[in-house]
């Protein structure tokens, strides 16, 4: 079979779809199928490679930040007439059996959606990120041009739809109403022992943590990750952790929880790191004793799963039924609870900072759930198995 697979973000960038993207593209390789990949231009990055077995093409992009409005990321733009007759001749070239998209609201999933409609190529779309907003008049913004726009020109060609959680399925069912089936659910997937083997201690030395319980906060705090609930928490977790520090990683977008932290008298616990290297994300992994981020209740996003497989409880107010199909209660070790009140969540990490049968449970629960849902293998023969079932095409009218 060849594949198209199309992604604005892909390595070298380290987003979680950047890195699904070549987690698939590189079984999609081993099981025995031609993948090409189009991405944008990363600074440093051939634009025409070849690497595991697949082609990446990086096509030029203009990169830019919206401020507020996407949190601040940097989104690229690939839109110019130059650049939709390249990934025209390229799908030519290539004529893809299939072609995977990820990513709603880029214009090169909208440039491709084009391409493959007059081309009679079937697609399939993955939903990473939910479009959703913490502003009140933003989000209500947000929602009209996704149900709008958005709908309109993901629209030709009917894809089939695909969310990584049933938060990202329910919202993407109700506004977008694709017209091949019900939005389905396949899981991201998570390189098992990317972070194993950290440097813990000297994550500690760097940051004088001595012997203090760490509780890891990871990932870009914005808005809808939010380290508000974990500083609420704080005060009653001194009094349990006298010397405990929080140690954020990542870049501060929102800047909310250090103006409470100050409020409450809890800001000398604070840890602020900033953006590290990835490669350094073990050596914070392996000085954790707990990692906790996700309290907005929408999703269990791939770091947190990164945690989990490393051996680092987790504690997240996520309701249990996150993942459609997967039954969480078979692992009542994992702490992901609805209620997340701050001195609820207090006494969970400190049970989980304390060696113990509660930390080795929930330290080999992690670990099975990762591995039984999430591997790249896994989760790649779910999509060529849906991609199988696509070979008979009919345009629409």
């Amino acid at each position: 079979m060849r594949i198209l697979l199309v992604n604005s973000f892909f390595p070298p960038l380290t987003t979680g779809s950047a890195h699904f993207s070549l987690d698939v593209a590189r079984e999609y390789v081993r099981q025995g199928h031609e993948v090409t990949v189009v991405t944008t231009r990363v600074v440093g990055a051939p634009d025409d490679e070849h690497r595991d077995g697949m082609r990446v093409v990086r096509v030029p992009a203009i990169v830019v930040t919206p401020g507020n409005l996407a949190f601040n990321y940097a989104l690229p733009f690939a839109m110019r007439w130059g650049v939709v007759r390249r990934i025209a001749r390229l799908v030519d070239e290539v004529r893809p059996d299939v072609m995977h998209q990820n990513g709603q609201f880029f214009d090169l999933t909208f440039i491709t959606t084009w391409i493959a409609w007059r081309r009679s190529i079937p697609r399939v779309l993955t939903l990473h990120t939910p479009l959703v907003h913490t502003n009140p008049l933003l989000r209500a913004i947000i929602a009209l041009v996704d149900r709008t726009v958005v709908r309109a020109l993901n629209a030709p060609g009917r894809p089939v739809v695909v969310g990584v959680d049933r938060f990202v399925c329910e919202l993407a069912q109700r506004r977008y109403r694709p017209r091949r089936g019900p939005v389905r659910f396949l899981p991201a997937t998570l390189q098992i022992d990317r972070f194993a083997g950290g440097d813990g201690d000297r994550v500690r030395r760097e940051h004088e943590l001595g012997d203090a319980p760490v509780v890891l906060s990871l990932g870009h705090v914005i808005p809808i990750r939010s380290r508000v609930p974990l500083v609420e928490a704080l005060p009653y977790l001194v009094k349990a952790l006298p010397d405990v520090r929080v140690v954020v990683v990542g870049e501060v977008y929102d800047t909310r929880f250090l103006r409470v932290a100050a409020e409450l008298g809890v800001d000398d616990h604070l840890v602020v790191v900033g953006r590290v290297p990835h490669e350094r994300v073990a050596d914070y992994l392996a000085a954790a004793d707990v990692e906790c981020h996700e309290f907005d209740g929408h999703n269990l996003g791939i770091t947190t799963l990164e945690a989990m497989a490393a051996g680092v409880p987790i504690v997240a107010g996520i309701g249990r039924d996150v993942f459609p199909g997967i039954d969480l209660d078979e692992f009542p070790a994992i702490h992901v609870a609805e209620r997340t009140e701050p001195e609820e969540i207090a006494e969970t990490i400190a049970a989980l900072v304390a060696p113990g049968p509660v930390r080795d449970a929930s330290i080999v629960e992690q670990r099975a759930f990762v591995r039984r849902w999430f591997r790249p293998d896994l989760v790649a023969g779910q999509y060529l198995s849906l991609f199988a079932g696509l070979s008979h095409y009919d345009r629409p009218p």
